[in-house]
């Protein structure tokens, strides 16, 4: 076997200094989304962990992955997850190195290597580990250990050795606060154009106490200006320095119960659409509350704000929040999806703001593909700044 005194100098010289490199604002951060994930206000502790995680913050790289891993507030991914977990744990995070080891020995997300797994575990153990981590460890290194060839074995622990601590560069915009240096980019969400005028409908907690929007994706940039907001509505109406790419069609018929929905929107992790699709549970929220329908369909952070379309591909409301499936207050929820503001709702709203928009009879079922394509032609991700 190495020396572990050799091991445990490489593996805590790499926590330390990215300790050293998170500045007191991101630790600040860093502690109110470690709160948020405590109290199980995991769509805000994901939200406060993503841009710490995305600068070179190990540990919010790891609570990042554990929310994949787990499924918590996003959809389960191993493969996403991890790919945080390595990142964390090329930056000496003792337990992010000993779940990528697991992974990599059961080939959860990625590919079966039991020789990379010893070499992440025998790191990990040179670690200040919480003892339930440790023990855990510990098995699965004696496990490895049975069952890897000696030359193997061997490798894995001369890598041990060899490995050194890769800090990531912090990228300055990390911070959520607004510093000297200007804004901060707070959260993300998802608006559609409703018009050729360049109107664009979101959720209203995607625009609320921010000091500038931008748009992000797919215009490749560009400033938004705010028209109207309504609280009570959960909607806001904006307009774009860029043209419309596309804007969408708004269904002239009602909200039919059991009917085919699609939502296309950009999820806050990354720049591509995301798709989800269900169907329409109740025409009502879930205390019997007028204005909204739910929906089966999942909605991701930074999705707020898409439009849900029917399977004729005509707008039916717009995806304001996610339902879990779990208690709220003294009733629960129907079951885990969405819900969305109703048509009567949006249509009222743009009205009020003298936004003509186009409505359609019901057509045949569109393909998947075809809602899909409209929905990313007139869906853009936005940015809140402050």
């Amino acid at each position: 076997m190495v020396g572990a005194g050799s091991r445990r100098w490489w593996c805590l010289l790499g926590l330390a200094v990215s300790l050293v490199a998170i500045g007191a604002v991101a630790r600040a951060d860093q502690t109110s989304a470690m709160r948020l994930y405590a109290a199980k206000h995991y769509g805000e502790a994901f939200q406060q962990f993503l841009p710490l995680a995305e600068g070179g913050n190990p540990v919010a790289q790891f609570y990042i992955a554990v929310m994949f891993d787990n499924g918590q507030s996003v959809a389960v991914d191993h493969t996403t997850a991890a790919g945080w977990y390595r990142r964390a744990a090329a930056q000496g995070h003792g337990d992010a190195q000993l779940r990528l080891a697991s992974m990599l020995r059961g080939g959860e997300g990625v590919a079966t290597d039991p020789r990379e797994a010893l070499t992440w575990v025998l790191c990990a153990l040179q670690q200040p580990l919480p003892t339930a981590s440790r023990a855990r460890a510990e098995r699965l290194r004696d496990v490895l250990i049975a069952a890897l060839p000696l030359a193997q074995r061997q490798g894995a622990e001369a890598e041990a050795v060899a490995w050194v601590p890769r800090q990531e560069a912090l990228a300055p915009a990390v911070p959520a606060e607004r510093t000297e240096e200007g804004p901060r980019l707070r959260k993300r969400g998802t608006g559609f154009f409703v018009d050729a005028a360049g109107h664009l409908v979101t959720a209203y907690h995607v625009i609320d106490d921010c000091a500038e929007l931008r748009l992000s994706q797919p215009a490749g940039g560009g400033s938004l200006r705010l028209v109207a907001a309504d609280a009570l509505s959960e909607l806001a109406l904006l307009t774009a320095s860029l043209p419309a790419t596309d804007h969408v069609v708004f269904s002239a018929r009602p909200v039919v119960l059991g009917a085919g929905v699609v939502i296309v929107g950009y999820p806050f992790v990354a720049p591509e659409l995301m798709v989800t699709n269900g169907i329409v549970n109740a025409r009502v929220g879930s205390r019997g509350e007028p204005g909204v329908v739910q929906l089966s369909a999942g909605l991701v952070p930074g999705a707020s704000g898409s439009p849900v379309f029917d399977e004729s591909g005509a707008v039916l409301g717009v995806a304001v929040r996610r339902t879990t499936g779990a208690a709220t207050g003294d009733q629960p929820e129907v079951m885990a999806g969405s819900v969305a503001v109703a048509l009567p709702v949006v249509l009222r709203f743009l009205a009020a703001q003298d936004v003509a928009v186009t409505t359609a009879d019901a057509h045949a079922p569109l393909a998947l593909s075809e809602i899909v394509a409209r929905g990313g032609r007139a869906a853009v991700a936005l940015e809140c700044w402050r």
